[in-house]
Order: C-alpha cells, then sequence, then structure tokens
C-alpha cells in the first residue's frame, strides 16, 4: 500500500464513521419533515422571541392563524382568519404585559376594550384586534413581531411599549445570551429535538404555565441572589443611556417597516401608577462614606417613627438630602409627606423623581417618556394618551391605587378607558364614522353583559400575579411604605381589594377610611360610581347599600339615594328606582357637585321616571 493510499485512508475511514453515524438522524429529519412531524412551533419554548427566527402565529387547520405553542408562555392565545374578508378591519396591537392584559388576562386587556367599542359603533365593519402582548417584552423584541404581523394585512399597528426596557437586559441576560447563538437556535429547530422535548419537556400549555406558576415562590430567593435577578439592578448611568437609546431606535424600525409597508402605525404613551408605589431599589451613591451611610441609616430609621407627623419627617429628609439627594426611596418618602400636609405640587414633583431615580425601573421613566411624546411628534404618528386619560379621572391628578392594580397595570376601569381612547384615535386615523347615538347606556351594558360572560375566579386571578411581582421586589421590607395611612390611601387600597373580588377585604378598608373622616364617603361614592361606568353594577349595588347603612352624615343621604337610584335604573330594577325617586325625592329632581358624574351617566334618569309615574 503507498504512502498515499495510507494517507486517504487515515482521514477517510473517520469521515466514513461519521457519515454512517449521523446518516439515520438526518434521515429520522427528513422523514419527520415530510409528514409534519417534530414541527418547532409544537414546542413550548423559553427561547421563542429573542432572535425572530420563530413566528408568533401559525397556520392550523380550519383557515387560522393561530399563537405558535413555543410562544404559549408569554402570550395570551389568539386567532385569525388566513383570508381576509374585504369588510375586515384587523388590528394588531404589539407591547408588554399592559398590552396582554395583567395583571388579568387578554379578555380585559384594553385592546379588547377597544375591540368592542369599534365593533358596537361600527356595524359597518367588523374590527378584530389580535392581542400580540408579550409578558415582560421590551421595545426591540417588538421588532420582530412587528415584521411579522405585517405580512397578515393588518389595517392598523398599535404599540405600547416602555415599562420593560431596563428589565430584559437584566431578568433574561442568560436567555438572551442562548438565542443569539446560532449553534443553540440550529439545533433547537432540529425536528428530533422539538420531538423529544414535546415528549419529555410536558408540552401542554396550562401544564407549562401551572408548573412556572408552581415554582415561583419556591425560586424567589435563589433568583433574587442571582445575576439575572432583582439583586443584579445597580445603578449604572451608560447603561441607562444604552437602554433608552435602544428604545428610540427600536420605535424606529418599527414606524420604518410600518411606512415601506404602508400601514399606519398608532403609539400608545402608558402610565403608571406614582403616587401609592415605592421604587423598587434605591441606593446610596458610590462615594458616600461608611460614615454618611451609617448616618443616612440611622436617620431614615428617625424619620420613620415620625409617620403620623409629617412635618417633623420632613426636617429629617431635609438632612438626609445633604448625603444624598439622588435616592429614590428618601424621594418617594419625601413625597408622601408633602402628600399628607396637602402640598400637591411638590408631592407630584417628589413622586416622579422617585420614580426616575429607581434603580430597578420597571416604570418608563419620564426621559423616555419625553422622547416618545417627540418622536411620535417628528414623525406624525398618533399618540394615544392613555396614562394622560387615567390621570384626568383621579381626583387630585395623581394616579395610584385607584386606578393601576400594581406599578403599571392598569384596573379593569383603567383598561376600560384606554380602550375608549384607541377607538377613538383608530376611528380618525381612518376616517370611520362612528355612531354618535351609542349612549354611556349602552357602553355600561355592552360591558357588564361581557363581564359577566367571564369565569367567576377570573378577579381572584390576578392577585397571584401581582403578589408574585411583590415577592420579586422584596416588597415586605418597605411595609411602612405601602400600608394605607389617611383616608386616599384606604379608599385605594379598598379599589384593589374589589379589583380582586374580595368584598370583605375592600369594606374593612373603607371602614377605617369613614373612620378616619367623613370625606371617605365621597371617596367611597365615586369609586362605586366607577364600578357602574365599568359594567360592574352588581358590585356597585352592594357597595352603595353598604355605604348606605355605614353612614350617619345626613348631607350625605342625597347623593347615595341617587346613586343607588341610577345604579337601579341601570340594572333594569325599574321598582327600586322609582320607590327611591318618588318616595325620597317626592317626584323632583335633585342634584349637587358629588352627583353630576352619576347623572352623566344616566343622563334621561328623571325623566324617563316621571314620565311612567304620569303614565
Amino acid at each position: 500500500m503507498t504512502k498515499e493510499h495510507k494517507s486517504r485512508s487515515r482521514w477517510w475511514f473517520p469521515l466514513a464513521a461519521v457519515i454512517l453515524s449521523t446518516l439515520p438522524f438526518v434521515v429520522l429529519e427528513g422523514v419527520f419533515a415530510l409528514f409534519g412531524v417534530g414541527d418547532q412551533g409544537t414546542t413550548i419554548d423559553p427561547l421563542a422571541g429573542f432572535d425572530g427566527a420563530r413566528p408568533l402565529f401559525e397556520e392550523s387547520a380550519g383557515g387560522k392563524y393561530v399563537t405558535a405553542l413555543n410562544h404559549a408562555l408569554y402570550f395570551g392565545e389568539q386567532q385569525f382568519d388566513l383570508e381576509k374578508d374585504p369588510n375586515d378591519v384587523r388590528i394588531f396591537c404589539l407591547g408588554g404585559s399592559t398590552v396582554r392584559g395583567r395583571p388579568y388576562a387578554v379578555d380585559t386587556s384594553f385592546c379588547k376594550w377597544t375591540e368592542l367599542e369599534l365593533n358596537s359603533r361600527d356595524p359597518k365593519h367588523s374590527y378584530q384586534i389580535v392581542n400580540c402582548g408579550g409578558l415582560s417584552y421590551a421595545s426591540y423584541r417588538l421588532t420582530y413581531i412587528a415584521r411579522e404581523v405585517l405580512q397578515y394585512k393588518p389595517d392598523v399597528l398599535v404599540v405600547a411599549t416602555g415599562h420593560n426596557e431596563f428589565l430584559e437586559d437584566r431578568s433574561f441576560v442568560g436567555v438572551k445570551e442562548r438565542a443569539d447563538s446560532a449553534l443553540t437556535s440550529w439545533f433547537l429547530s432540529l425536528r428530533t429535538v422539538s420531538l423529544v422535548r414535546s415528549l419529555f419537556g410536558k408540552g401542554d400549555v396550562e401544564q407549562q404555565r401551572q408548573l412556572h406558576a408552581n415554582k415561583i415562590p419556591s425560586e424567589i430567593d435563589v433568583r433574587l441572589d442571582e445575576n439575572s435577578g432583582y439583586a443584579s439592578y445597580h445603578w449604572d448611568e451608560q447603561w441607562r443611556e444604552q437602554v433608552q437609546n435602544q428604545y428610540i431606535e427600536s420605535l424606529q424600525t418599527i414606524a420604518d417597516i410600518c411606512k415601506e409597508s404602508g400601514v399606519p402605525l398608532v403609539l400608545v404613551r402608558l402610565g403608571s401608577n406614582v403616587r401609592d408605589c415605592p421604587p423598587f431599589k434605591s441606593e446610596l451613591r458610590a462615594d458616600v462614606s461608611d460614615k454618611d451611610a451609617a448616618t443616612f441609616d440611622r436617620l431614615m430609621r428617625e424619620a420613620q417613627d415620625q409617620t403620623d407627623n409629617p412635618e417633623a419627617a420632613l426636617v429629617i429628609y431635609r438632612q438626609l438630602m445633604e448625603i444624598d439627594s439622588n435616592h429614590a426611596l428618601l424621594n418617594y418618602r419625601i413625597a408622601r409627606c408633602y402628600d399628607r400636609l396637602g402640598d400637591l405640587e411638590s408631592a407630584g414633583m417628589y413622586y416622579l423623581e422617585a420614580k426616575e431615580l429607581d434603580v430597578c425601573p420597571l416604570r418608563i421613566l419620564e426621559s423616555m417618556d419625553k422622547q416618545l411624546q417627540v418622536f411620535a411628534a417628528e414623525q406624525d404618528i398618533p399618540l394615544v394618551e392613555a396614562g394622560e386619560a387615567i390621570r384626568e379621572l383621579t381626583s387630585e391628578g395623581m394616579p395610584g391605587d385607584d386606578f393601576y392594580s400594581d406599578h403599571v397595570h392598569p384596573t379593569i376601569r383603567g383598561h376600560q378607558v384606554i380602550g375608549q381612547e384607541l377607538a377613538a384615535s383608530i376611528a380618525d386615523l381612518k376616517d370611520i364614522d362612528l355612531n354618535s347615538t351609542w349612549s354611556s347606556i349602552d357602553r355600561v351594558h355592552h360591558y357588564q353583559s361581557y363581564l359577566d360572560s367571564l369565569p367567576k375566579a377570573y378577579l381572584s386571578n390576578g392577585r397571584r400575579r401581582v403578589q408574585w411581582l411583590e415577592n420579586w421586589a422584596r416588597r415586605d421590607r418597605m411595609i411602612l411604605d405601602v400600608t394605607p395611612y389617611d383616608i386616599r390611601t384606604r379608599v385605594n387600597a379598598g379599589w384593589k381589594e374589589l379589583g380582586f373580588g374580595d368584598l370583605e377585604a375592600a369594606q374593612k378598608q373603607f371602614r377605617d377610611a369613614l373612620n378616619q373622616g367623613e370625606g371617605a364617603a365621597l371617596e367611597i361614592l365615586n369609586f362605586a360610581h366607577h364600578l357602574a361606568a365599568s359594567g360592574r353594577l352588581a358590585t356597585a349595588k352592594q357597595i352603595l347599600e353598604w355605604l348606605h347603612q355605614e353612614i350617619e352624615h345626613p348631607d350625605m343621604e342625597p347623593p347615595i339615594q341617587l346613586a343607588k337610584m341610577i345604579n337601579s335604573k341601570l340594572m333594569g330594577e325599574e321598582a327600586m328606582a322609582i320607590l327611591i325617586y318618588d318616595d325620597y325625592f317626592g317626584r323632583s329632581e335633585y342634584s349637587d357637585e358629588y352627583t353630576n358624574q352619576w347623572l352623566k351617566l344616566y343622563p334621561a334618569c328623571w325623566t324617563e321616571l316621571a314620565a311612567i309615574l304620569s303614565e
């Protein structure tokens, strides 16, 4: 045997061995591909969404696009027709967990209320809003989804983002690194691997969701100490600037591809809970000496002991500002002191500063919010003022637990308000003539009918998701900063409890508020109005009857009776409404500054009741 022949044999035999060993695998891949077995979309995939290679939607039997299984942990189940009817108006709404409807589900997201509003007020078209809200999704991942959904013939693309920009770079750092790996992406795309994962990895969506939900409490302490957890957040000015630049770049990318596709874009300016949400994490400046740090901790404890004396606490907090004026929690506690003293202008300024200085910024920064406004104006893109619409409904212009279930996620009432604003913006953009005769009464009844169709445990399920976040952020260390302390905070705490369907807990908070002052009755009456406006008429009735029993102030009797009368009329309880009108009001109209909003809800109430009794 020649040397050349021996040399060829030396590399040929190993190569042949590799080919022969991998041939069955290659053949198996081909067979699976031929028969559609082991498709990547059939396996729940935690990496989905980080590389843009895994589509959010896939074709299914029955001529539908459906949410791909590999995205099921992050997105709600959605479907829409492969073929679009000429009469259909198809809208895709992209964003994070607020778009998805957290702390609830897609069923009460503002996307659903927008869809309901448009279909109710424009019978000439059939509107479908496809909810593309991904849990913890930041703007850069939305660019992948935008590119995909523009293939599905949308009439409008809606983007509501900004709260998750700083979340992904910390909480998903390991996942992103794996997703960025070409080898990992290739390996996970193999049908054989997908089949094995589906057989041994609990491929059922509900099983996976439950599995992840059950793991959370036991993993909290561990995750907080990992590089990808809460403990990984530290003040980093350069990182903040990079994230903010990426945010605008992502919006620009989405705007550019929408323009190229000829699809109009609508942006949503989200709001957040600034009043009843302490910063998630605070740190002293790196250059603060150990001596000053010890003094800071001591004075913070002393000031906290002055909880019931905000003037005295402010004196101490001003001393602390000389040590570190950029401490987020210090700014929040100063805001609370001014809030208790009735100086709302100063309180609002410090609340916003506390949010801006949060080391763990899970609410859109004020600087980013301004960037969004400038971007929308320069690009001539409609901007829905969602946060502003909610702010205007608050009694003092500072939203808290009254319209937010946690730090950023609106209550169901908040989602409804955003839905109305978005519907109006879309109608204006597409030059759609909405039925102007559709009244507030029609809207209440539509809301009521829809909410009644949801599962009984729907509201209470939202509490578990809020508690997960509070555990993650170690809220137990800030118990005094989240404990209700006056009429407003106690009433708001009651609102929050009712948001999760706990009437008994809500009444306890309301009773504590009533014991603190007569002004609580008006706050509770205002809340009952929002319950009625949101379609929760039965709950509003319970609150009004309870308030009527609890309150003894004679000046509150007329507005409570009027609220009960209008709520009864909305519920179709005509006999009760007539009884109140005839017996209490003596068939005479009544109004005051406290009842205007109730009368706006049912403007013709007096006229209709008078007409009934005159027959």
